[in-house]
């Protein structure tokens, strides 16, 4: 008996212990996954450069306490990555979970070989879907192979997904169509900012605009119990420092917002927000907490600053605390372990939204001054006309961080050769150059051109409710094909210092045998402030349009440099026709001969021919056609030209300007000449 007295006397001291020490407790029923922080609590707290030493005490003495009791997983349980092994079998439909949220249900894959993974095919599962809140929804254990274009996450409002439902972005790939995704990852999907709620939907699918596929569907309940903020009934309030607060909200589990927070930060030795257990405030029994946006979880920096209430801070609890298990929150003098203030944090409600982290996208391995500048494209007198042709991104530094595009495709509007942004006077005419292409058949490279108060653009991909939302300026025009292509495949855009730097080593090629099109464009007193150039049929591929009644005195002006298409061509041309002309003359004889034996009947000509300064590639055929025979030609040299270095194919163009050829050109009666060019 004295054993087992020992024995309860221990484990009641443990409690003890863990009530007034303040142990993390966490749901070990509860599976663990890569948390997200919702998008209620998207406003940074105030920022800081100060710095001070972090929780290392605490957190070490905390650490100790997890071991001993034997509590490390569940402090861990919000960093684990999901697996296979996740024991979906206590998902309830309709049924809230402290880590996910109230789970909504599995997505059943509707089509064969959409999805790819090893875990999909054996369960035909495109992942489990969890309302965090009404406006964010995360999918467990999702996995796509990213094979089918024009693919979104989709509500809607009838059980079939329709024109008429709205599009999901995710965090990860924003408004851009999906591409791969693993199973190993949580994604979390965002209802758009306009007061629509998830509990208004009847159904969550994979949704592919290209043929208006459903992919996979989900039912969404009717009745959905979706986790919810909650507004604590005191404020804070103290006796130093004027420390005081507006209304407190608990955002998520581990996320508070405070607003109108009021601190004389400036005079204070130290100050920090401190949660913890106990009924009194002390050093042992909490640990720092950090202010989104200002602090990490390695480094907590004291608040030095005076706060006058113009801002709301956003406070997480350390990983392993949640609000469920602290009493308290105060702003806390640890130098001279002091409170200025508290509040007591009770009666939360059970159904609080679960905290979910960030999932990481690409801005976050780029440093802020990593991305390339803007250039700023200002429609002064000497600048009223605007070129707008397609070009590659440019890595992480190019449009993807210059535009904050998480996927952008693999063209996107360059305007007199730039990334840019325009500046244009309300009251001036401004003539826009569409070469964006018209070529229906291949997408990347049919972009009709059109301007609206919407940054996503591809205006014929939206659905019918997003349609009504957007305001279109002016009518899609097409023009002829002009883009700049890459001449070195294996180049890394991102080691260039600036845009302009990569831009000198692409190539621009427009196609000859078309036009551009024209748009005058007037922005008139009832324009807003900010316009979009987009393609109709392709996303996030343009820039803004900045309308004003005077250009910012501080902006620096973009120089136009020489982007003209038909303007380089003519003068590469020049410099072609003095540079090779002997040679040249040389070829047209030889060809003369050729043409002088087979005038009957369609000629074929390939001819291979030395490099040298001839500037000439791909594979070309030409086909010479006439009525009549044509006069006699002078003979060719005895000599063919000498071995080739590289094989060409040489455009009919080059030669017919040359003496041989000369009196076929003035009688368009007897010689018609055709251009086929093969890719």
């Amino acid at each position: 008996m004295s054993i087992l007295g020992n024995f309860c006397a221990i484990a009641l001291l443990q409690l003890i212990a863990q009530k007034c020490i303040g142990v993390p407790f966490s749901d070990p029923s509860s599976p663990s996954v890569s948390s997200f922080t919702s998008n209620v609590a998207a406003n940074d707290g105030s920022s800081s450069s100060s710095s001070s030493n972090n929780n290392n005490h605490l957190l070490h003495h905390h650490q100790q306490q997890l071991n001993h009791h034997g509590s490390a997983s569940a402090a861990g349980a919000h960093t684990a990555n999901l697996n296979n092994d996740v024991d979906t079998s206590k998902w309830v439909i309709n049924g809230y979970t402290t880590v996910y949220g109230t789970y909504i249900g599995p997505m059943r894959s509707s089509m064969v070989g959409t999805t790819t993974m090893a875990q999909s095919a054996a369960t035909n599962n495109i992942g489990h879907f969890f309302a965090v809140n009404e406006s964010v929804v995360q999918c467990v254990n999702c996995t796509f192979a990213g094979d089918i274009g024009d693919t979104f996450f989709w509500l809607d409002q009838s059980e079939v997904p329709t024109r008429d439902g709205v599009r999901l972005p995710t965090y990860e790939f924003g408004f851009s169509p999906l591409g791969q995704i693993r199973p190993s990852k949580t994604v979390l999907l965002v209802l758009p900012d306009n007061g629509q709620r998830i509990s208004h939907y009847r159904s969550l699918s994979l949704f592919s605009l290209n043929g208006d596929i459903s992919l996979g569907s989900v039912h969404i309940p009717e009745n959905l119990i979706v986790p919810k903020s909650q507004l604590l009934p005191d404020e804070l309030r103290g006796n130093r420092y004027d420390v005081q607060s507006g209304p407190i909200q608990i955002v998520d589990t581990r996320t508070i917002k405070i607003y109108g927070f009021i601190f004389q930060g400036d005079k204070a030795p130290d100050g920090y927000f401190y949660v913890g257990r106990g009924l009194n405030v002390s050093r042992e029994a909490g640990v720092k907490a950090a202010i989104r946006g200002r602090d990490t979880a390695e480094m907590v920096s004291p608040m030095n600053e005076r706060y006058s209430g113009g801002k709301d801070i956003i406070v997480e609890l350390p990983e392993g605390y949640d609000v469920h298990h602290i009493d308290w929150l105060s702003v806390y003098c640890v130098r001279f372990e002091v409170d200025y203030g508290h509040i007591f944090i009770r009666n939360i409600s059970p159904m609080v939204p679960p905290y979910v982290q960030k999932p990481k996208r690409f801005e976050d391995d780029l440093a802020v001054n990593d991305k390339w500048a803007m250039s700023n494209l200002l429609g002064m007198a000497s600048q009223l006309n605007f070129t707008f042709q397609l070009g590659p991104p440019g890595g992480k530094r190019g449009y993807m961080s210059m535009l904050n595009v998480a996927r952008p495709p693999k063209y996107v509007w360059y305007v007199n050769g730039y990334i840019a942004d325009l500046y244009l006077k309300r009251g001036i005419t401004y003539t826009f150059i569409i070469e964006g292409g018209h070529n229906e058949t291949v997408p990347e490279l049919y972009n009709p051109f059109y301007l609206s108060d919407s940054p996503y653009g591809a205006y014929s991909k939206l659905s019918n409710d997003e349609k009504l939302k957007v305001r279109k300026i002016t009518q899609e025009e097409t023009g002829r094909l002009c883009r700049w292509t890459e001449t070195k495949l294996d180049a890394n855009p991102d080691e260039f210092a600036t845009f302009a730097d990569f831009r000198d080593t692409l190539l621009l090629d427009c196609d000859e045998s078309d036009r551009p099109s024209v748009i005058n464009f007037t922005p008139g007193r009832e324009m807003p402030q900010i316009l979009y150039f987009g393609s109709y049929t392709n996303y996030q591929m343009g820039g803004r349009i900045h309308i004003v009644d005077e250009f910012p005195a501080n902006l620096k002006h973009a120089v136009a440099e020489p982007y003209r298409y038909d303007a380089r061509r003519h003068k590469e041309s020049l410099e072609l026709s003095r540079d090779n002309s002997a040679k040249r003359t040389l070829l047209s004889r030889h060809l003369a001969r050729e043409l002088n034996e087979k005038w009957r009947r369609t000629v074929p000509l390939i001819v291979e021919i030395m490099k040298g300064n001839l500037q000439m590639a791909g594979n070309t055929k030409f086909i010479l056609k006439w009525g009549a025979p044509p006069p006699a030609l002078p003979e060719a040299p005895t000599m063919a030209p000498p071995p080739p270095a590289i094989a060409v194919l040489i455009p009919l163009e080059h030669h017919l300007h040359q003496k041989p050829f000369r009196h076929l050109k003035t009688s368009s009666a007897r010689l018609k000449h055709q251009l086929i060019v093969i890719v």
